[in-house]
C-alpha cells in the first residue's frame, strides 16, 4: 500500500474481553515446604552477612597493618 507525504502509517487493534471466572482454594502448607522456606530464608541471609563479613574484614585488614 502506497502512503502519501504526509499520511502517517498505523495500526489498529481492538480486543472483545469475555468473562472471565477467578477460582481462590485455599490449602494448607506441607511441612517439608515449610522447613525448605526456612532453611532458604536462613542460607541467604548467611550468606549475605558473610559477604558483608568479607567485605569490611579486607577493607578494614590494610587500616590495621598500617598502624602496628
Amino acid at each position: 500500500m502506497t502512503y502519501g507525504v504526509e499520511d502517517v502509517p498505523e495500526a489498529k487493534f481492538s480486543y472483545e474481553i469475555s468473562p472471565m471466572a477467578v477460582i481462590v482454594k485455599k490449602t494448607g502448607r506441607r511441612w517439608y515446604e515449610f522447613v525448605t522456606s526456612l532453611f532458604g530464608i536462613l542460607g541467604g541471609t548467611f550468606t549475605v552477612v558473610g559477604l558483608f563479613d568479607s567485605t569490611l574484614h579486607r577493607l578494614l585488614k590494610p587500616a590495621t597493618k598500617l598502624r602496628s
